[in-house]
């Protein structure tokens, strides 16, 4: 039986190859329709560009899983902060290396 984080590493590569198709990258439609239908309660969609910019770290327009994977941390680190900060827990480390561009309606995670 696979653990817990192990079920999400899968899940996470079945949702990526399910935008990626054969191609096993994303272009700026795919990657519009990742967010549009993953993080549906976006604000700021108007920054999708912006973020497909800045996740397209060899400027080939287009996202490889690697750059995928960077970006998705950068939501994951973002959302702990959020979340320690409104439990009152101190992060271990003083840096803010997360990606602010998406905002939730609710205001409590940054995309």
């Amino acid at each position: 039986m696979n653990s817990q984080l192990q079920q999400l590493i899968e899940q996470y590569i079945d949702l990526y190859h399910r935008y990626s198709g054969n191609s096993d990258s994303l272009d700026k439609q795919a990657f519009k329709k990742m967010l549009d239908e993953q993080f549906p309660d976006t604000d700021e969609k108007q920054k999708r560009d912006q973020l497909f910019q800045e996740a397209d770290i060899n400027k080939d327009g287009k996202l490889s899983f690697a750059e995928v994977g960077r970006l998705v941390a950068k939501f994951v680190a973002e959302t702990h902060e959020n979340s320690a900060s409104k439990k009152g827990v101190p992060l271990a480390t003083g840096k803010n290396s997360s990606s602010k561009s998406f905002r939730r309606r609710q205001g409590s995670v940054a995309y």
